[in-house]
């Protein structure tokens, strides 16, 4: 009997179809209890959680095991606020009694597990007007862990309206190992308290694919004499914004993106401090993922990109829109890579310190800016460590690096150019065992002629320096290739002559 081996990306794939599988059977056995509040007076309709609930004879029906199950679903009524509560069930409808207002407060540790997530309001008070909630606060120094994804789109806000106490924490994680969630919020608003220094965390971390119209700061303290901070910890996750507003002058404000995406919503996300005072730092990690999503990511000079500790800061920009770094490129010292035909212009130069800058096929890198007010721009300066690979699907279409307002200059700090390789794709030859093409398209420099002093190389295939300015690639192996494909041949038949030899 012949075993077949499963190759461990089918297994995944097959763990996942499974999971899947399973959480429908789970939904159709799924019972579903109704837990219903008092009328708002007192803190009898403080939501304390599903056995709190159970023991004060609020569930209907009554679970027949005393306990309700993490495969049930739960709608909650006539409550407004939640207090120190944490369950797991396959789907919770919160609906707020509006008793303070548009939507409900989250006090005290708060660990929710749903595969949905609902967070509604008796708008007006009228349990006839059902709406999303406008917000659910974070307050006095909340911690709130979602395990599963939010369904409405309501302001998450650290602190409400009047003040931030304490270090209000929001964590989102998925549902299951292995499964993606996905939470649709409006915006997220950092109110800053006027009672001391505050700060305000949000994690999210692998498998969490997180979606907001807008992150903005403020506050009720009209003298903003505190130190305010705010951290956003990307952990794997995936963090989508539509828009961003710096607020006020002093704000501290870190995005640790170690690993996981940031990406454009629905429009063009820039980071800046709108010329206030104060930091704005992007932390990356090796491989920090941005995802452009056809329309754009914005880093201005205000944002101080550095590397994480310890590691070689690497990018990785795709989606076929188009990111601008209007900031400094010091810190990015690992790998580079640009995808998904997605355009990276930038105003600082280029990537001095990294490892390797790969353009896919199809995609650019742009050294934008005014050549006359900032000489840098334009001039692509290389070393012995530089590093460029350029993809290539055929002889018309391959990875591009030009200079914005002009051609670039090349220049190296220590006399030499490193290394420019280039990925063929093997359909590049599809139709002829050559391909040729203008190096000065490549690197759009109509000023260097000087070709050989890069390293050039095309992996598996033989390439030829023309005197024109161009290259052709023949799909044809290297000599080292074909000197070790003689050698295995030779030693091919060295063994058969001796296995014939012995007959």
């Amino acid at each position: 009997m012949q075993l077949k081996v499963i190759p461990m990306k089918s297994t995944h794939r097959i763990s996942k179809l499974l999971f899947a599988y399973a959480l429908t059977c789970v939904s159709a056995l799924a019972a579903e209890y109704t837990i219903t509040g008092v009328a708002p007076s007192g803190s009898a309709d403080r939501f304390y959680g599903l056995d709190t609930a159970i023991s004060e004879g609020k569930v209907s029906p009554v679970p027949p095991s005393g306990k309700i199950l993490s495969t049930d679903d739960v709608i909650v009524l006539n409550y407004y606020d939640i207090y120190n509560s944490t369950f797991s069930v396959n789907k919770f409808d919160y609906t707020s009694n509006g008793m303070w207002g548009k939507g409900l407060s989250i006090y005290g540790t708060a660990n929710y597990t749903f595969k949905e997530g609902y967070f509604r309001v008796w708008y007006d008070k009228n349990p006839d007007d059902v709406r999303d909630c406008e917000f659910i606060n974070l307050n006095n120094g909340a911690k709130w862990t979602v395990n599963g994804s939010i369904m409405t789109s309501s302001n998450i806000r650290f602190g409400q309206a009047t003040s931030m106490f304490g270090e209000p924490v929001m964590t989102f994680n998925p549902y299951a190992p292995g499964v993606e969630s996905v939470s649709n919020v409006n915006n997220f608003v950092i109110y800053y308290g006027n009672n001391g220094n505050t700060s305000a965390t949000l994690n999210i971390n692998e498998g969490a694919i997180v979606k907001a119209n807008g992150v903005t700061t403020t506050t009720r303290e009209s003298g903003h004499t505190y130190d305010y901070y705010t951290v956003f910890n990307i952990n794997g996750g995936a963090l989508y914004l539509g828009g961003f507003t710096y607020s006020f002058s002093g704000d501290n404000f870190t995005i640790n993106h170690l690993s996981g995406t940031f990406g454009a919503k629905d429009s063009r996300v820039a980071l800046s401090r709108n010329g206030l005072d104060g930091t704005l730092k992007y932390v990356i990690g090796s491989n920090a993922v941005f995802d452009t999503s056809g329309r754009g990511i914005t880093f201005d000079s205000s944002v101080d990109l550095v590397s994480a500790s310890g590691v070689k800061g690497g990018l990785t920009i795709k989606g076929g829109g188009d990111f601008i770094f209007n900031c400094s490129l010091n810190a990015v010292t690992g790998n580079v890579v640009v995808t998904d035909g997605t355009y990276v212009s930038t105003s600082t130069g280029w990537f001095n310190n990294a490892q390797s800058v790969r353009v896919g096929a199809g995609c650019f890198i742009s050294l934008d800016g005014d050549m006359d007010e900032n000489p840098e721009v334009g001039n692509l300066v290389l070393n012995s460590n530089s590093k460029i690979i350029i993809d290539v699907t055929d002889e018309y279409n391959f990875g591009y690096i030009m200079g914005g307002y002009g051609d670039i200059t090349i220049t190296t700090s220590d006399g030499s150019y490193g290394a420019l390789q280039f990925v063929i794709d093997a359909d590049a030859f599809a139709y002829s065992d050559s391909i040729t093409m203008t190096l000065n398209e490549v690197i759009g420099d109509t000023k260097f002629v000087d070709w050989d002093a890069f390293d050039i190389s095309a992996g598996e295939y033989a390439h030829v320096l023309n005197g024109d300015g161009t290259i052709t690639f023949m799909a044809v192996p290297e000599p080292g290739t074909v000197a070790v494909l003689a050698g295995l041949i030779a030693m091919g038949i060295a063994v058969a002559r001796r296995s014939f030899g012995r007959r």
